[in-house]
C-alpha cells in the first residue's frame, strides 16, 4: 500500500531540488518560535479563495479515499525517504526548478484539539531545518481546517501548508525560487482545494459524502402535539448553515438559523459557527441516510 511519508524532515531532505542559498547571501536565521494563536473561530480560518485553480488529472492515493488533481504537465511520483515513500511533484521537463511533496501523519490524541496555526508553528519550528517561517496563517479548504506559512532566503521559498483530517494532518511543503512564487501558490492552491475523501481507509466516511443538503422532520405523537423541522447545507469550501423550527399548539418562534464551518473528524462532525461555541456530534451513515447525533436525516431541500 502506497502511503505518505510520516516526517517533514525527511520530506525536506528527499526535495533536493534546489541548490542551497550561497555563502555570502543571507545569514542564516533561527527557527521561529510558536506564535501566540487566536481563538478558533471563522474569522481566523476563511474559506480559501485562490486567483488560480489549474486543470489537471485527479491522483487517488492508493489505500485511502484521498484524491487530488496534479496540474497538467507536472510531474509525480514516490520517492523514497528513509524507509518511506513521499509523493513528489515536480514541473513539466524544462520548467522552473522546484517540487511539491506531500506527507501526513496522525496527530496525537493531544494534539487533535489544538489549531492547525499552532501546530503548523510547531511543526516549522522542530523540523523546518532553521529556516525563519512566518507565522501561520488559517483558511478552511475544501471542508478541512488548515493554515500557511513560508520562509525565503537568497535563492529559495520554502513554504508549509497543512490541512486537518480526521486523526491525520496533511503537510504540503514546496520549495522553489522566489520569482516562481505564483506558478508554486497556484499549484499548492489547486492541490488544497481539490483535495477529496478521507486518509480513512474506503468505506469510512468520506467527506465528499457530506456534501449537499439535508433534512429531518420529527412529529411528536403526544398529547397536544407539536413538530420540529431541522435543515442543513454542507457545502464542499467547508461552510454550512442550519435552520431549525420548532412549533407547538399555540406557540410559535422564529426559526433557528447558523452559519459557519465545519470539519470531519473520523466519526464525528465539528462545527465552528461562526458566533458562539464550537459543536461535536456523532457522525454515521445508515444507506443514503445521514445521522447526525441520532438525528436521522435524508437528501432534501436546502436551509431559507
Amino acid at each position: 500500500m502506497l502511503r505518505f511519508a510520516p516526517s517533514l524532515a525527511l520530506a525536506l531532505t528527499a526535495a533536493a531540488c534546489l541548490p542551497p542559498p550561497a555563502a555570502d547571501g543571507a545569514a542564516a536565521a533561527a527557527p521561529a518560535g510558536a506564535e501566540a494563536t487566536p481563538p478558533l473561530d471563522l474569522a481566523a480560518y476563511p474559506p480559501l479563495t485562490p486567483a488560480r485553480v489549474l486543470d489537471g488529472t485527479r491522483l487517488a492515493i492508493d489505500g485511502t479515499t484521498l484524491s487530488m488533481i496534479i496540474p497538467a504537465g507536472w510531474r509525480h511520483g514516490w520517492r523514497d525517504a528513509g524507509g518511506e515513500p513521499v509523493l513528489v511533484i515536480e514541473p513539466p521537463t524544462g520548467g522552473p526548478r522546484g517540487a511539491v511533496l506531500a506527507t501526513a501523519r496522525r496527530l496525537a490524541p493531544e494534539d487533535r484539539q489544538r489549531p492547525p496555526t499552532e501546530l503548523l508553528a510547531a511543526l516549522a519550528a522542530a523540523e523546518g531545518g532553521g529556516l525563519a517561517f512566518t507565522a501561520p496563517t488559517g483558511f478552511t479548504a475544501a471542508g478541512r481546517r488548515g493554515a500557511r506559512t513560508s520562509a525565503t532566503g537568497a535563492d529559495v521559498t520554502t513554504v508549509l501548508a497543512g490541512v486537518l483530517d480526521g486523526d491525520w494532518a496533511l503537510v504540503f511543503v514546496a520549495s522553489h525560487a522566489p520569482t516562481d512564487a505564483a506558478l508554486y501558490q497556484a499549484v499548492l492552491d489547486t492541490l488544497l482545494t481539490t483535495l477529496d475523501g478521507a486518509m480513512a481507509a474506503v468505506g469510512d466516511v468520506a467527506a465528499a459524502k457530506l456534501h449537499g443538503c439535508w433534512e429531518s422532520y420529527f412529529r411528536s405523537t403526544t398529547r397536544g402535539g407539536g413538530s420540529k423541522t431541522t435543515k442543513v447545507r454542507l457545502n464542499a469550501d467547508g461552510t454550512y448553515r442550519w435552520w431549525s423550527r420548532t412549533s407547538m399548539p399555540g406557540y410559535y418562534a422564529d426559526p433557528y438559523v447558523e452559519d459557519g464551518t465545519y470539519e470531519v473528524d473520523g466519526d464525528a462532525l465539528r462545527f465552528y459557527p461562526a458566533a458562539g461555541e464550537a459543536q461535536t456530534v456523532s457522525l454515521a451513515f445508515d444507506g443514503n441516510a445521514l445521522v447526525l447525533g441520532g438525528d436521522r436525516m435524508i437528501q432534501g431541500s436546502c436551509p431559507p
